[in-house]
């Protein structure tokens, strides 16, 4: 009877301690000049939050099509963090796939601190954090590559009642050679038509100067779609 007691008190405690929050976006652009393209995009931004732990999880995902299937890039980032008094650490793991890179499979697993931040209100918020990263790489020919890398994250929010802004960046060198580089990200603007939806306009960008095809960039309109609880 005790322990049902000891439920029944616990269990709306964790209820109000959490937060849930879900961000997504469908956008896509279709062109028809010399050959027919079509450009789609799915970008994911969603969280839990229970007491001083954070769950994130980033999806990017983007395809191509003119008309066959020409790209298809994803990218799958997560985030488990937890608060040490004022200071964030985390433990990250980032997974790849790139058909115009023929990479199978690109992990990164690792751990990190958020070195600055600064929120006011749900009105903005910034954030530089750093983590030490282990990468292991597949091809289409199944030839292996592995590699430590620093990464560097830059992330801005800005809201108001007419419009949301936000671009998140990584910067992730080699510990080998700092030539041997990493740039990729996202920036968004959003323009609100109801509480649970808007029009979204998101920039992507993915640069690696070693492989075969260094820069690969686009730009989608779409909706977003989001939930906060």
């Amino acid at each position: 009877m005790k322990k049902f007691l000891l439920l029944l008190i616990l269990i709306p405690n964790l209820i109000l301690s959490q937060k849930i929050s879900l961000d997504n976006s469908i956008t896509g652009i279709y062109s028809k000049s010399v050959n027919t393209q079509f450009n789609f995009a799915l970008n994911g931004n969603n969280s839990y939050t229970l007491n001083k732990f954070k769950l994130e999880s980033n999806t990017n995902y983007q395809s191509s099509f003119s008309p066959k299937l020409t790209s298809n890039e994803f990218l799958e980032r997560l985030n488990l963090s937890h608060k040490i008094m004022k200071v964030d650490a985390f433990m990250t793991y980032q997974f790849g796939y790139s058909l115009t890179r023929v990479l199978k499979s690109n992990n990164l697993v690792g751990l990190g601190l958020v070195v600055f931040q600064k929120t006011k209100d749900s009105t903005y918020s910034f954030n530089l954090s750093y983590a030490t990263l282990y990468q292991r790489s597949i091809n289409f020919q199944d030839s292996l590559s592995v590699n430590f890398r620093n990464s560097v994250r830059l992330k801005y929010k800005y809201k108001n009642k007419n419009y949301s802004f936000s671009t998140e960046y990584f910067y992730q060198p080699s510990f080998k050679s700092f030539s041997d580089y990493l740039i990729f990200g996202n920036t968004k603007l959003t323009i609100p038509l109801r509480s649970w939806i808007g029009l979204t306009i998101q920039d992507n960008l993915n640069y690696n100067p070693e492989s075969n095809v260094a820069l690969i960039h686009n730009i989608t309109l779409g909706i977003q779609i989001n939930y906060q609880k």
